[in-house]
């Protein structure tokens, strides 16, 4: 799949999360802080100017600011709750509301990963089956508008351009894309265009197939969500005779010139044996701290005798601030590319503990703490990809492995982290980390892979808090070319 064709990933999300993630999440809405409970309250809650000189039902529900409103359940069902009250990761671009009537097994809802009663509507693939609540919905400026919503399948694709196939259907936005049909048949669409109103029984998998229903061999599996026929079973179970698509790898574009690429800061405490190219931006050049820096004659960049390549920043001499401006955007690129995956290999598996598993090639979602607490093993030919996403932290404990076989390498491993990225002592780690925050090596550990950290710091020794500038004590360092 392409790079943000997975940009509706969480309309898979909306029917297939675990229950369990939904009852974990906190109650308060976005204004949480402007409430103040004693007791933090299971009703949903927001802040409502029109409660100031009002009685209305659900005001003052904090019992100290009039503003704090209850809404959206149980007493307070007829009090809509804004759509606002949604908290997606990831900007969505499909229109949504606060629906208080939303179940687990409703399509749409859960369409941000936390509250289930967050619901996608209008546009399709929901479009014949959502409609839209006027004057609750938001519609996201990254979203297909149409005048009349076209039978077509489309969606949002960050990589489209001017002339290509299918993109600016909606005859205003260059992403809103034609696929899957008629003269769009060769453009792919995502999987996330099915809509179960039930997750599907595990272990099957599911695609988007645009040959569903046109000849006899091709109907096996389709119309796997009950709605689309292009919706397809795959893989496993009554249906391993239908093969699944291969995970395509994430993009790293010009990020992939570098082993280390951060926003903040780079650190060592001598010494770090690093091979490949390091680089910092939009921080200065004097946040890679430790290396005892050379600068180059042409001052375009510094060399360091624990790199085994240069070290960029954007304090540089031209063209490196502008090599660098476009690396650190390929880096949110595939970040947000590796978040937006379809799921292939379940959520949760293990709980977020995955010491001593065996994983094969796929997307794993997790909604807990990856933690690595003994061996795993990466098996796979050489082309497999493997995407672990993550809200949470991934912790790998001291003198742990992360191994491949099967002829499966490093460069095809992705860990997309939103949290902390945290590997102890004298373990080995393999792949490319993904990092929303901050990535912490301890003393002799190593990576064959790539850092890319967008947040406070690459590399810290074991102390969170100096997270502008952190330390950092890598005996080995090796990165995938």
């Amino acid at each position: 799949l392409t790079r943000s064709a997975m940009s509706l990933l969480r309309v898979a999300f909306a029917v297939l999360l675990p229950v369990a993630v939904v009852l974990s999440q906190p109650w308060g809405l976005q204004s949480e802080a402007a409430c103040n409970f004693t007791n933090a309250p299971r009703v949903s809650h927001f802040w409502d100017v029109s409660c100031r000189n009002s009685s209305s039902l659900g005001c003052l529900a904090d019992g100290q600011n009039p503003e704090c409103r209850f809404c959206g359940q149980g007493d307070y069902k007829k009090v809509l709750c804004p759509a606002s009250s949604c908290s997606f990761a990831n900007p969505p671009h499909l229109p949504y509301y606060w629906d208080a009537d939303c179940r687990l097994g409703k399509i749409g809802c859960l369409a941000d990963g936390v509250h289930v009663q967050c619901r996608f509507c209008g546009e399709f693939p929901y479009n014949g089956t959502v409609p839209c609540k006027t004057g609750n919905t938001t519609t996201p400026a990254g979203s297909c508008l149409f005048v009349n919503e076209p039978e077509m399948p489309h969606f949002w694709d960050a990589t489209c351009e001017d002339g290509m196939l299918g993109c600016r259907a909606d005859g205003m936005h260059k992403e809103c894309r034609f696929c899957g049909r008629g003269d769009y048949s060769e453009v792919k669409c995502p999987a996330s265009l099915c809509t179960f109103r039930e997750p599907p029984a595990q272990p099957y998998k599911h695609y988007w197939e645009p040959l569903c229903w046109n000849a006899s061999s091709d109907i096996l599996g389709c119309l796997a969500d009950g709605i689309h026929r292009e919706c397809r079973f795959c893989g496993a179970g009554d249906y391993s005779v239908v093969l699944c698509p291969a995970v395509e790898k994430v993009d790293l574009g010009t990020a992939a010139n570098y082993a280390i690429l951060t926003k903040t800061g780079i650190s060592t405490v001598p010494n770090s044996s690093i091979t490949g190219n390091i680089g910092v931006s939009p921080a200065a050049g004097t946040y890679m701290t430790g290396f005892s820096f050379t600068a180059d004659s042409s001052a375009e960049f510094s060399r360091s005798s624990q790199i085994k390549g240069v070290a960029y920043a954007p304090t540089d001499n031209t063209p490196t601030p502008t090599i660098l401006t476009s690396a650190v955007s390929d880096m949110e690129t595939a970040y947000t590319d590796a978040s937006q995956r379809a799921n292939t290999q379940g959520y949760n598996i293990g709980g977020g503990n995955i010491g001593g598993m065996t994983l094969t090639t796929g997307v794993y979602t997790f909604f807990t703490d990856i933690n690595i607490n003994s061996t795993i093993t990466f098996s796979g030919g050489a082309d497999n990809v493997f995407i672990l996403q993550t809200t949470g932290k991934l912790m790998q404990a001291a003198s742990t492995n992360v191994i491949s076989s099967g002829g499966a390498q490093a460069k095809t491993i992705f860990w997309q982290v939103k949290g902390t990225v945290w590997v102890g002592s004298s373990a080995v780690m393999q792949g490319i980390l993904l990092a929303k925050n901050n990535v912490v090596f301890e003393s002799s550990s190593s990576l064959t892979g790539r850092v890319l950290a967008q947040t406070d710091s690459a590399l810290q020794k074991a102390t969170p808090a100096l997270s502008r500038v952190p330390p950092s004590n890598l005996e080995a360092f090796c990165c995938v070319t």
